[in-house]
């Protein structure tokens, strides 16, 4: 087999494949604006230049893959974009387009003979080695007028030249003329080029000492960005970035004073529409020093002092959050979380801190002002209880870990305080089966009594109440009707037997009982056939496309369990009474009569 060549890999479908949708339209407008130039091709090897305010070069090859040995197309392109590997930008898409437009193949690199050359003789080509003599050789004043014609048609070389004289003269460079571009290029379709370009203007300006312009010029420019630029593709993001970096390096070489400073990183806290001034604080954390940020952190407490809004007040806290984690600030931390106490998870979170800072006896003393303060509230107070439990654990105080589990679970018990009682059990390194059985005593009893509650008064739901374990208050739970809580705790235990007694005995709700038929059908199919029944009928019942599929699934595990319960002969009476109970449901017969 020949080997691959351009030809094979650079197709319009594999374009299509390798080029984001974004990247192949935008690619095909620069093909077809020309701006394709030089290119050649040489071999398996295709270059070319993409021209714009900023020049690109693509280059294409072909290469043998080291997993598949395999041929395999190599791209590459000099723009930012595509610097990430595996990038195939726009620019290697116009010049694709471009290069199957030619004819595939039919570029060379040879330029054909000219009239008076001998033919063959390959050294009559002009090379750009051969540049260099011939620019010695010309006049100063030719070579200038050169220059000047090509800097007036291209930016880049104009903005170079200028740099050059201005260092040579002791001239300042025009720098209202970079204030200008900046305006003009923040009003373009898609700047990323542009705006990088600018980008290195500056980095060149910071190399020459112009410090101060740099600053002055880089904020002007993310100011642009920010209010005129939406970061739709991630670009504009990854060059105030950049700018970034290059204002932080332009400030630590001003000096600018840390007040200056946090007066700057106040304002773009606060103007912030793409964040693309995310994490700003951290990024000069260490110019602004002690002094700079605490300046920072008395604005933003007087910003937040006015409450002019809940955006303000949020992006406010946010930053003094960032401020007191740079600064090791513990006690500030606790007072920004702890600002509206009117939640049981603002406690936690003071707890969770001083935790974290090996301040555990606050810690400690936080989590249980959370449950003082909210007593009846036992679902919002179970991460607190968690963390007091897990507290004593720590200190080595398992008695008094142990006796807060047990009144948890005896004030409400629930899978939940059972599953968090266990846990202290096995911390404590107690006997497990010994809590367990006292555990289970309990929650049958407390069962026991809201069902004989319900059988005495059947007219209202038996809402029950229930005295808190925190206080001497009441807090009202959801109706006991049936040994649903129990058969939860022994399904969790994987105690199927145990759980399946209990639900016979005294019920539980369908969802479990679909999960107990689960589990006994493998050896005790026969239970599982009345509860895969019921379902069945439920489904039936809801007349739409997923219950109906759901109803079929169903039916063959009914016919199943009879097979493998040796009940044969009963699925014919099941079949029967299911065709008689649901005749005039016709895609149920239908579906029965497949069986």
């Amino acid at each position: 087999m020949p080997p691959a060549s351009l030809t094979d890999l650079l197709t319009i479908d594999g374009i299509k494949k390798l080029a984001s949708p974004r990247s192949f339209s935008r690619g095909a407008l620069y093909h077809a604006d020309g701006s394709v130039a030089s290119l050649t091709q040489h071999d398996n090897t295709l270059t070319a230049i993409v021209r714009g305010t900023e020049n690109y070069t693509v280059c294409f090859s072909v290469s043998i893959s080291n997993d598949t040995s395999a041929p395999a197309l190599d791209y590459h392109c000099t723009c930012p974009h595509a610097s990430g590997e595996g990038v195939f930008c726009k620019h290697c898409v116009a010049v694709a387009l471009a290069w199957l437009k030619s004819g595939k193949g039919n570029l060379l690199n040879e330029t054909p003979a000219v009239a008076g050359t001998p033919a063959g003789n390959k050294s009559a080509v002009i090379k750009l080695d051969d540049l260099r003599p011939w620019l010695l050789s010309q006049p100063k004043e030719k070579l200038a007028d050169t220059l000047l014609e090509t800097a007036a048609r291209d930016r880049r070389l104009h903005e170079q030249l200028l740099r050059h004289a201005a260092l040579a003269t002791g001239k300042q460079p025009d720098f209202n003329a970079c204030r200008a571009v900046i305006r003009h290029v923040t009003t373009i379709h898609d700047p990323t080029n542009e705006l990088q370009e600018f980008a290195d203007i500056l980095e060149r300006f910071s190399s020459d000492g112009y410090h101060n312009a740099v600053l002055e010029l880089s904020e002007y420019a993310l100011e642009r960005i920010n209010t005129r630029i939406a970061d739709s593709d991630g670009d504009a993001g990854f060059v105030c970035r950049r700018l970034l970096d290059i204002h932080h390096e332009a400030t630590r070489r001003a000096n600018t004073p840390p007040a200056q400073l946090a007066r700057l990183i106040h304002a773009w806290t606060f103007v912030d529409n793409y964040y693309y001034f995310s994490g700003v604080i951290e990024r000069y954390a260490d110019l602004l020093g002690e002094a700079g940020l605490a300046a920072l952190r008395a604005s933003l407490n007087a910003e937040l002092s006015t409450f002019t809004s809940v955006d303000v007040t949020h992006t406010a806290v946010e930053a003094l959050r960032t401020i007191a984690r740079l600064t090791n600030d513990t006690e500030a931390l606790v007072a920004l979380e702890t600002r509206d106490l009117a939640h049981p998870s603002a406690y936690l979170r003071a707890a969770e801190i001083y935790h974290e800072a090996n301040q555990h006896d606050k810690a400690l003393e936080w989590a249980r002002r959370g449950i003082a303060r909210f007593p009846e509230n036992t679902t919002g107070t179970e991460p607190l209880v968690d963390f007091i439990i897990a507290e004593y654990h720590r200190r080595r105080q398992h008695d008094k870990a142990l006796a807060l589990a047990w009144k948890c679970y005896e004030a409400s018990p629930s899978r939940g305080f059972y599953q968090r009682l266990k846990e202290s059990v096995h911390a404590a390194g107690e006997n497990w089966r010994q809590w367990s059985e006292r555990a289970l005593a309990t929650l049958r009893a407390t069962l026991d009594t809201a069902i004989a509650n319900q059988t005495i008064n059947q007219k209202y739901p038996p809402w029950t109440p229930r005295l808190s374990p925190f206080a001497n208050t009441f807090f009202v739970s959801l109706p006991l009707t049936d040994y649903s809580t129990l058969v939860r705790v022994l399904l969790w235990e994987n105690n199927t037997d145990a759980a399946w007694a209990a639900a016979n005995e005294k019920g539980c709700d369908e969802t479990l009982w679909f999960e107990l038929a689960g589990k006994r059908a493998d050896k005790h199919p026969a239970d599982a056939i009345p509860v895969y029944l019921r379902h069945l009928k439920r489904l039936i019942e809801q007349h739409s496309d997923s219950a109906r599929e759901e109803a079929a699934l169903t039916l063959r595990k009914i016919k199943e369990l009879h097979a493998s319960s040796g009940q044969d002969s009963n699925w014919k009476t099941t079949r029967q009474t299911l065709r008689q109970t649901f005749r005039k449901n016709d895609d149920f017969i239908k579906l029965i009569d497949t069986l």
